[in-house]
């Protein structure tokens, strides 16, 4: 593994400038680079949107739920108050309701029982059309309407209960270490975190991925044995993984650059009076606005630096295995049966990101986020959503260069041995052999 040597160095560079400039120039390259971000963008709209309008759209029903009212309360009269479009009143009894149904007269009916407000249980029959959203709907309006009955049940007057009704907005902010106090944005950072996160799953992915399939793209046409013939495998495997490595580097490079000038330009159309009162800007001054946008560039250049960072530790530490298993194989069908084990090692973190940003500040984040395997996904969303001692960050960027090496090592092994052969299966045996050796 010593390639010190100009002479290394130079064949090396060699590999990395060819590496880089042919895939550089393909239209694949140009494609994703500029459509990958409007992929993401589309990810996170269409799911807004349509939970948005989930959320806002009203139980459309072609006919009413009819109430049958043995409560001896005011209780349907509450419910039909509250939605007349969707529920009627009725003293026809449950075999004639049924009927109706049938008939499609009705889309369901209800029957209030006289032990209601002890016992708690509605009757609910209703078509087979009816979803699970339209059912949820109705649970939500009787048990409003129920838990005001109650009330009046006990002597609590309307106005009284439209107190109780009134609900609370919190207005969250944070003291930073300079003893800043300043807006909390945990729901924006979170999201920005799950989105780094998947970013950074689908780069290590598919640029690993570049490199396995560039390894045995050079195996089956035979081109390594030409260039083994002056330079050492490990060359080899080394000029292309860092090859491959700048070309996603020059990508991320290029959407930051982006999102930078589209903050500044969002932030020269969108001035502080736009979205604050005259009163809040007195109040805050000139001084301080102008404090907390440059508190929030360097928090936003921090977090970008970071992600690089993880992204170049991370991309290493799985290329190295990647092409190790590239190696050892004659076709990409081959490939699939190793490399799924790294493709679950890089989709662990994905699974568990729900828990980091819930709980980035637990004890079990701060494991999982310290796990080289883990970490260059896990660590970035954790410092976009709360502040990170240094000492864990430093930490963790140890524990990944000290497995890198190890990855390294293995992998230079592995890819010595196998590359020039041929023919050969790779089994459970071999695998074990190569990690004693």
């Amino acid at each position: 593994m010593k390639f010190t040597n100009n002479n290394n160095w130079s064949k090396i560079n060699i590999i990395i400038q060819h590496e880089y400039l042919t895939k550089i120039k393909t239209k694949g390259f140009i494609i994703s680079t500029f459509l990958t971000p409007l992929v993401m963008v589309l990810i996170i709209l269409i799911p807004g949107i349509i939970t948005y309008f989930s959320m806002t759209s009203e139980t459309e029903l072609s006919n009413k739920i009819a109430i049958i009212d043995n409560s001896k309360t005011e209780l349907s009269k509450s419910i039909i108050k509250s939605h007349p479009e969707l529920y009627t009143y009725t003293t026809s009894s449950e075999k004639e309701l049924k009927k109706d149904i049938l008939d499609n007269k009705l889309d369901g009916f209800l029957v209030l029982p006289d032990s209601l407000l002890t016992v708690g249980i509605i009757k609910l029959v209703t078509n087979e059309s009816i979803g699970l959203k339209t059912i949820e709907n109705i649970e939500s309006t009787i048990n409003s309407a129920v838990k005001d009955e109650r009330l009046h049940f006990y002597g609590i007057t309307n106005e009284t209960i439209d107190e109780i009704n009134k609900s609370i907005k919190i207005d969250a902010s944070k003291i930073t270490k300079q003893g800043n106090v300043e807006q909390d944005n945990s729901e924006i950072n979170s999201i920005i975190g799950y989105i780094l996160g998947f970013i950074m799953y689908g780069l290590m992915l598919t640029y690993g991925n570049q490199v396995m399939q560039g390894v045995i793209e050079e195996k089956s046409n035979r081109i390594i044995e030409i260039l083994s013939s002056s330079v050492k495998p490990f060359h080899i495997m080394l000029g292309k993984v860092i090859g491959i490595g700048a070309i996603g580097l020059t990508q991320i490079i290029i959407w930051l650059v982006v999102i930078g000038v589209a903050v500044l330009f969002a932030s020269n159309l969108i001035m502080p009076s736009d979205i604050m009162q005259p009163d809040e800007m007195a109040a805050l001054g000139n001084e301080n606005i102008t404090s907390d946008i440059l508190s929030d560039i360097n928090i936003s250049i921090g977090l970008m630096i970071s992600f690089v960072l993880y992204f170049l530790a991370g991309y290493f530490l799985y290329a190295t295995l990647f092409a190790a298993i590239g190696s050892t194989v004659d076709s990409a069908q081959d490939a699939n049966y190793l490399s799924t084990i790294v493709v679950l090692l890089i989709a662990v973190p994905i699974l568990i990101i729900q828990h980091i940003v819930l709980e980035p500040e637990s004890l079990l984040s701060t494991i999982l986020s310290l796990i080289p395997l883990f970490s260059p996904i896990l660590m970035p969303v954790r410092i976009s959503i709360i502040s990170i001692p240094l000492w864990q960050i430093i930490i963790s960027y140890i524990l990944l260069v000290i497995t890198f090496i190890l990855f390294l090592k293995l992998g230079s092994k592995i890819y010595r041995l196998e590359i020039l052969r041929h023919g050969t299966k790779v089994t459970f045996k071999k695998l074990i052999q190569w990690i004693k050796a």
